[in-house]
């Protein structure tokens, strides 16, 4: 409690008071005392409360809170005051009454709550409100200093596999280590924030151009691809980051965030793990992603995606052995949009292993339709994607479409990329054998473009390497093509697998592969991918079936 009577510098101050500020119960208080112990910072304020609840007129009440600095060791404490002033008869403050409090551990709760709400729980950093705050101050004085600023947005490749595989415990660890490794490879002067899942922005406040935020882009990327180590294993993960500059750009952040967004999905086009700059052109490239995510969405819910089939031909014969599988997507004007236009989209919206499973279902079922017309289609491959491979429960929904429509199990081939395989190897080989003891046959596809350890490929159940066509172009022309073919063939040949030529398109190419001890071919040499009807009385032709 304190008493002042107004015009005196003397001050009655009870001792739980004075030990509040740090001094002694004996100690004689005055006005300019208590001044003294007011925060420099605060101290302007406190005047002017004291001043404004003397004014005659008012009803003296006053209530204000302010820091105070201990006498003895200068520690910061929150005091929060009330009480009023009182006036004679003619108006005039003669006397100050009130009480004090010691609040220092309501505002420190009260700041952690603050804190709590504009920082990510998980990695400490700024979050999505903090930053706007920031930015808004931070544009204003760019505006003033007719400077640049540079905003980075960051994804992550392939975190979903870390989270599917290790759990999340992991992911959040993944997660709280590239927080810290972004921390590491920006200045002070740089805010680091998290927006949420493995998307991080980098606030550049003063660039000197495109080259000073390119600067900053390669040291992310050097930095987040190093391995990371966690509890025995070794985990790898690796940015994409799209680039955005205020005033070129737009003028606002969540402007330039949609931008270097944009940027970002530019950047995974181009084969992730590297950087691009917004241009203009992307927003149409959004703007075809949004019309083409909803139209997968309706042909999902619809049933219109359609599968082709494109013959696979036993290069000794020259007869039709097999079918491969093909997704397409109808579009507006009645074509069929092939797989690079809106496997990408299916990815990011999250719907991949949804068209995944259809594909699955409908290949199986268009199977069972041919065996049952007696067309007996000896294979019927499947494309699997990595992100589809991944799902946990892929190897038992594969075996449930199966068992649905009563096929032969040996009837059924999925293809796989090496890089879907070598993720996880013990998780692969798990689900393959799953499949293979039921009589699933694996092919390896676009062999020769990924990891090609041989250490990993004799460890996984397979029945078929296939070469990419990258390596059949131009066969007869292209030594190193012929070389790397004459690989694969070898190693086919060593681990007893069969060997698929992928995209042929001359007579030449397929002799080569015929004198090489290649086993299976297919391209537009043969047939182009056909609807079902159409393939149906195509492969009728082929084997001299007629009704």
């Amino acid at each position: 409690m304190f008493d002042h009577f107004v015009g005196e510098r003397r001050l009655a101050w009870s001792p739980k008071l004075k030990e509040m500020f740090g001094l002694r119960a004996d100690a004689d208080m005055t006005l300019d005392m208590f001044y003294e112990c007011v925060h420099p910072e605060d101290l302007e304020e406190v005047r002017r409360v004291v001043l404004e609840s003397s004014k005659p007129g008012t009803d003296g009440r006053f209530h204000y809170e302010f820091r105070a600095l201990d006498r003895n060791d200068g520690k910061e404490r929150w005091i929060s005051t009330r009480g009023r002033t009182h006036f004679d008869e003619h108006g005039q403050a003669v006397r100050r009454v009130g009480v004090a409090v010691d609040i220092t551990e309501r505002r420190e709760a009260e700041r952690r709550v603050q804190e709590a709400a504009q920082h990510d729980s998980l990695t400490g950093l700024p979050n999505r409100a903090l930053l706007y705050e920031y930015c808004m101050h931070l544009f204003a004085q760019a505006d003033r200093l007719h400077a640049d600023c540079a905003v980075l947005f960051i994804d992550l490749d392939r975190f979903k596999p870390i989270n599917d595989l290790y759990g999340h415990d992991v992911g959040d660890k993944v997660l709280q280590e590239v927080a810290r490794r972004l921390l590491q490879c920006t200045r002070k002067e740089d805010i680091v924030s998290r927006l949420g899942g493995d998307e991080f922005i980098v606030i550049l406040p003063r660039v000197l151009g495109k080259e000073d935020s390119e600067t900053v882009a390669q040291h992310i990327l050097e930095s987040i691809r190093k391995t990371i180590q966690l509890n025995g294993l070794q985990i790898s993960v690796s940015p994409s980051i799209g680039i955005s500059l205020y005033r070129k750009d737009g003028s606002s952040i969540s402007e330039l965030i949609r931008y270097a967004d944009l940027a970002m999905y530019a950047a995974k086009r181009a084969g992730r793990d590297t950087f691009r700059h917004f241009i203009p052109e992307y927003l149409h490239l959004a703007e075809d992603r949004v019309e083409l995510e909803q139209r997968l969405k309706e042909a999902l819910r619809s049933g219109t995606l359609q599968l082709l089939y494109q013959p696979v031909i036993d290069i000794s014969t020259g007869k039709p052995v097999g079918a491969e599988a093909f997704i397409r997507l109808p579009d507006n004007n009645g074509s069929l949009l092939s797989p690079d236009r809106f496997i990408p989209i299916a990815e990011s919206a999250g719907l991949i292993d949804e068209v995944g499973f259809w594909v699955v279902r409908e290949a199986c079922r268009q199977q069972q339709r041919w065996q049952d017309s007696g067309l007996g289609v000896p294979s019927m491959s499947i494309n699997v994607s990595a992100s589809q491979f991944r799902h946990p429960e892929f190897a038992p929904r594969f075996i449930a479409a199966i068992d649905e429509y009563g096929i032969e199990p040996g009837r059924l081939e999925i293809e796989l990329t090496e890089s879907a395989l070598m993720e996880n190897i013990p998780d692969a080989v798990s689900k393959l054998d799953q499949l293979k003891s039921r009589g699933v046959r694996i092919a390896l596809d676009d062999f020769g473009t990924g990891y090609s350890n041989l250490g990993h490929l004799t460890s996984l159940p397979l029945d078929k390497l296939k070469i990419d066509r990258s390596f059949t172009d131009n066969l007869e022309s292209n030594e190193n093509g012929k070389s790397i073919a004459d690989t694969i063939l070898g190693i086919g040949r060593a681990l007893n697998l069969e060997v698929v030529g992928e995209g042929i398109e001359s007579e030449e190419v397929m002799r080569y592969l015929r004198d090489h001890g290649c086993d299976q071919v297919q391209g537009h040499l043969f047939s182009k991918p056909l609807a079902a009807p159409e393939f149906e009385s195509w492969y009728r032709s082929q084997l001299g079936l007629y009704h």
